[in-house]
């Protein structure tokens, strides 16, 4: 009896210092500031004693991080993933064209796309991951990119530019969603459709080597954000 006491003792011993090891999540910028806290934080209160890491950069130099191991899992939005990876998508996210509400368009139902083409468009930088895919869904959907213009960087620069009524961006709908909720940015309806929408999901490489922590918080993600889309 002793015996099995110390033995049950020890297994409970081992499964607390594996759960001493932290698990690294690379993510994109977007999702981990808009996404992944409120997330991360309900995994560490049902798993106290789990470690999670989170490392935001470019999508690209996250897929290079799971590549070479830097980090276990990564949560990104996208609609393709490279050559050598596992990805399993979690729920849809839309993008949306939004804009200052003093703005004149702002009070129309819907705009045309020529209308479209006369206000001035805030981008993200070439080679930036998002911009690059705004990009593409500009190509593939056939829309007109609206004029002129300005290029910032960062995202939430954008979104105060836009707020400032410098002209119109396109942002995943969940980094706006309090902002539209408040009437300080609106989401313009374009004749034809709304743009497509992205996915969020998570990477692997292919031959991560086993591990029950990544397992358990994997599981957990799945769970948490697995919740279908999050339209407004």
């Amino acid at each position: 009896m002793v015996a099995k006491t110390d033995a049950a003792q020890q297994s409970l011993l081992a499964l607390h210092n594996r759960l001493q090891d932290a698990v690294r999540i690379g993510t994109t910028r977007s999702v981990g500031i808009y996404i992944l806290p409120d997330v991360i934080s309900s995994i560490t209160k049902d798993f106290p004693n789990l470690k999670i890491s989170l490392l935001t950069q470019g999508r690209t130099l996250t897929y290079e991080r799971l590549q070479q191991g830097a980090v276990d899992l990564a949560v990104v939005l996208a609609d393709t993933v490279p050559r050598g990876f596992f990805a399993k998508p979690l729920r849809s996210e839309p993008l949306c064209f939004v804009i200052s509400p003093k703005h004149p368009l702002a009070s129309k139902r819907i705009i045309s796309r020529e209308e479209l083409k006369t206000v001035p468009f805030i981008s993200g930088i070439k080679g930036n991951d998002f911009s690059d895919m705004i990009d593409e869904v500009f190509e593939k959907d056939g829309l007109p990119r609206p004029t002129g213009g300005i290029t910032i960087n960062n995202l939430r620069v954008r979104k105060e530019a836009v707020r400032a009524g410098v002209g119109v961006t396109v942002l995943p709908s969940f980094t706006v969603r309090e902002e539209v909720q408040n009437k300080t940015l609106k989401v313009l309806a374009i004749e034809g459709g709304r743009l497509p929408d992205t996915q969020l999901k998570i990477v692997e490489a292919h031959r991560r080597s086993p591990n029950a922590n990544v397992d358990l918080v994997k599981k957990a993600l799945e769970e948490k954000l697995a919740v279908g889309s999050r339209h407004h």
